[in-house]
């Protein structure tokens, strides 16, 4: 199973894993979840899945209705563990 088959599943709450499969039914049901839901969500797809964080970041532009460009995108590539130099304290 490549990483295609495993965004797909992860994107139709179809992974297996129920608070997994529940949040990402919400989100596309209703366009909305939690802070605390994106959390888990994204670092399974990351984290678990090995999925890159673009394609959720993508995803969730296209599904979330309170979207904002940059929490979204700033969110998902601290979630990769992408931060900027700042993080480092330069």
């Amino acid at each position: 199973e490549g990483a295609i088959e495993r965004f797909v599943a992860w994107r139709g709450g179809a992974t297996g894993v129920p608070i997994v499969d529940a949040v990402m039914r919400e989100l596309r049901e209703t366009g909305y979840c939690s802070n605390r839901a994106r959390l888990i969500t994204s670092s399974f797809l990351v984290r678990d899945l090995g999925v890159p964080y673009f394609w959720g970041a993508l995803y969730f532009q296209s599904r979330c209705v309170d979207h904002d460009p940059s929490i979204n995108w700033g969110y998902w590539k601290g979630c990769a563990g992408q931060y900027g130099h700042w993080a480092h304290g330069e």
